[in-house]
């Protein structure tokens, strides 16, 4: 899975690289496609710089969901899609309303990563030894658990 929004080829974090990008399995974990980071604080509340979000690739996007976008002369944008276009969240940020007709689609965006769907660095460990894991193949850990996704 892919977590750096603005060089897909690399896998990073606020604190640097990522070995692998393993979560608990969940329904979104499962449903998912990609993981992307968030940059910039346009999309706060919902989401802030930094955070990751998993992402289904999809053709649309419905009103009121958020979606990730291939935008002319910007590159890859979240934003959330209102009956006027596509629009940042945050209030305090100019809104420009950009329009979906210039937008590609890449996908829905399903949650935002949260601490308790991360594995403890053991868990990630002791797994990793257990299939052998040798690059990103597997997305998702079982640990004898679920781990519901939370948005």
């Amino acid at each position: 899975m892919t977590a750096d929004i603005e060089n897909p080829d690399k896998t990073t974090d606020k604190k640097g690289p990522l070995k692998a990008a393993l979560l608990y399995r969940s329904a979104a974990v499962d449903e998912s496609d990609e993981m992307m980071n968030i940059k910039g604080n346009g999309m706060e509340p919902l989401y802030s710089d930094g955070d990751r979000v998993l992402v289904k690739y999809c053709d649309t996007i419905a009103e009121g969901e958020v979606g990730a976008y291939d935008y002319p002369d910007m590159g890859l944008i979240i934003r959330y899609k209102g009956k006027d276009g596509l629009r940042r969240l945050n209030p305090d940020c100019d809104d420009k309303i950009l329009s979906e007709e210039s937008a590609v689609v890449i996908g829905k965006v399903l949650c935002k990563i949260t601490p308790d769907m991360i594995p403890t660095p053991k868990e990630r460990e002791d797994y990793i030894r257990l299939i052998g894991l040798n690059g990103l193949e597997e997305k998702a850990i079982d640990p004898g658990r679920d781990k519901a996704s939370k948005t």
